[in-house]
């Protein structure tokens, strides 16, 4: 994501049946995103279970105005969701990047900063 320029970004994790951020894995985005001078301009979580859940984590990303969206999700089905609702918002266009990882290419350095 450095490599790219993108200095703000919003953070969605799937939470389904209760489950939390990876461990430390919200953490370890907040300090990345310090050292690296990014800035989240949103955190949010949603149970693609719930619509309401995947609605209020949608309306969370638009109001905060990011354009890369980071999905924290260990399953398609959960992305999948989120995404088909994020398009019903229209933030799924030409000006928006998605990018979504699993806790183990979020633990390499090479995602945040390849030239590191």
């Amino acid at each position: 994501m450095n490599k790219m320029g993108w200095r703000k970004f919003a953070v969605v994790y799937d939470v389904a049946g209760g489950a939390t951020p990876y461990t430390g894995e919200q953490a370890y985005i907040q300090s990345t995103a310090a050292t690296l001078g990014m800035n989240i301009l949103s955190e949010v979580t949603f149970d693609y279970t719930l619509n309401t859940s995947v609605n209020t984590a949608v309306n969370a990303i638009k109001a905060s105005g990011a354009r890369i969206i980071y999905v924290s999700s260990s399953e398609q089905l959960p992305a999948t969701t989120l995404w088909i609702a994020a398009y019903a918002a229209g933030l799924v266009t030409k000006d928006y990047v998605w990018v979504a990882v699993n806790g183990e290419l979020l633990a390499s350095k090479k995602f945040w900063n390849p030239d590191s």
